[in-house]
Parts: C-alpha cells; structure tokens; sequence
C-alpha cells in the first residue's frame, strides 16, 4: 500500500483479527516519511455470482446449468 502523506511503499507492523474475525485491522508504516497510520480490511461479499459468456456477455450463475452440463456429458456411460 502507497503511503497518504509521501506516496511511497509501507510495510504492515501490526495486523490483528477485528469484528469478531470478519475483518483485518493492519497497522502500517512508511519506510521513506516513517508515517503511521491503521487500515481495516474487509472481504466483499458478491451478491450474486456473474458467469462471463464466450461471446462477452454477462448472467447470473445458474448452478442447474452445471448438473445438466454432467448429466448430458454422462448420458451414453455406464456412470451409476
């Protein structure tokens, strides 16, 4: 991560567990200025998996799609 007050490189010093595990609270310094300042990191969660199509358009995951994927790959074996 880039440093807010000079713009250089910062290395973490202190990270610890915060929101009861949910999220990351770092502690960071600046190796050219020596400024201090704390981060909290998070994990986003995606509200509904998108599946990229072959001619570039977007929809929505549709797991049924997999399972009839298997089952017309499978059909003329003998797969119990």
């Amino acid at each position: 991560m880039d440093c807010p007050r000079c713009g250089a490189k910062s290395e973490v010093f202190d990270s610890r567990k915060a929101d009861k595990g949910s999220a990351i609270k770092r502690r960071r310094k600046c190796v050219s200025c020596g400024h201090k300042w704390s981060t909290m990191e998070r994990t986003e969660r995606a509200r509904t998996l998108r599946v990229v199509k072959r001619s570039g358009s977007r929809e929505a995951f549709d797991p049924s799609k997999i399972l009839q994927g298997i089952d017309i790959a499978c059909g003329k074996r003998p797969v119990p």
